[in-house]
C-alpha cells in the first residue's frame, strides 16, 4: 500500500473512531495525523514536527486499541499502529533506519553489561578463594606465613587478570573488580594494599620479562 492509499485508509478510519469515541482532543490528534505506509502488519501514522506532541493521543492504551480495530476492519486484516514525526515514505525509511541504530547501541550496552557483571563475578569468585585460602592457613598470625600466602595471592590474582580479560587492556569496571579483591587481601593480612598491588605489578614485571 503506497503513501496516496495509506493515506485514504486513514481518513476512512478517523471517521469511524470519531464515530466511536467521544474525545475532542483526540479527534484534532487524528485529524492532525497522516497515513503514511501500511508496512505489513504495521500501519504508520506520521504527524509533521509542529504537531509531534498530539502523537500520544494515538498511543495511550484507551484509544490505541480503537484505531486499530478501525484500520483492521478497512485493511482486511488486524493491523497495529506506528507513529512517527514526518508524513512521507523517506520520514519512514529515516525511522526505521534510526530504530536499528537505537537498537544496535541497545544490544551493544547489554552485551557490554553482561560482561562486565560476569567480570565481576569472577573477580568476587576469587576474592572469596583468597579468603577460603587464608582462613585454611595454619599458624597465619606468623610474619612468614603470611608474607607466602600475599606471595601465592599475588599469583592467583595475576592468573585472573589473564584468564577473565584474556589480554584485553582492563577496562575501569575490571580494574575497581581487581582493586576490591586487592583490598580483600590487605585486610585479612593487615598490610597495606599498595604493597600487595606493588608486589602484583613486580610478579607480572618478572613474569613478562621471563625471570
Amino acid at each position: 500500500m503506497n503513501h496516496y492509499e495509506a493515506q485514504r485508509i486513514w481518513l476512512e478510519a478517523v471517521e469511524r473512531v470519531k464515530d466511536r469515541t467521544l474525545a475532542p482532543t483526540l479527534w484534532r490528534a487524528l485529524e492532525a495525523g497522516s497515513g503514511v505506509i501500511d508496512d505489513g502488519d504495521t500501519f504508520v501514522i506520521g504527524f509533521p514536527p509542529s504537531d509531534s506532541p498530539m502523537r500520544g493521543y494515538l498511543m495511550s492504551s484507551e484509544h490505541r486499541t480503537t484505531i486499530e480495530k478501525a484500520l483492521t476492519e478497512l485493511v482486511g486484516r488486524p493491523m497495529t499502529i506506528a507513529v512517527i514525526e514526518g508524513t512521507t515514505e523517506g520520514d519512514y525509511a529515516a525511522h526505521v533506519k534510526r530504530e536499528e541504530v537505537a537498537e544496535a547501541t541497545r544490544r551493544a550496552s547489554m552485551e557490554r553489561k553482561h560482561v562486565e557483571r560476569m567480570a565481576e563475578r569472577k573477580w568476587e569468585a576469587v576474592m572469596e578463594q583468597c579468603s577460603r585460602r587464608f582462613a585454611k592457613l595454619h599458624l597465619r598470625q606468623l610474619p612468614q606465613v603470611r608474607a607466602q600466602f600475599i606471595f601465592e595471592t599475588v599469583r592467583i590474582i595475576s592468573d585472573a587478570m589473564d584468564q577473565i580479560h584474556s589480554g584485553d587492556e582492563m577496562d575501569e569496571i575490571g580494574m575497581r573488580a581487581m582493586a576490591r579483591t586487592i583490598e580483600k587481601v590487605a585486610t585479612i593480612t593487615d598490610t597495606p594494599s599498595s604493597v600487595i598491588a606493588m608486589e602484583l605489578v613486580k610478579y607480572r614485571s618478572q613474569k613478562g620479562s621471563g625471570k
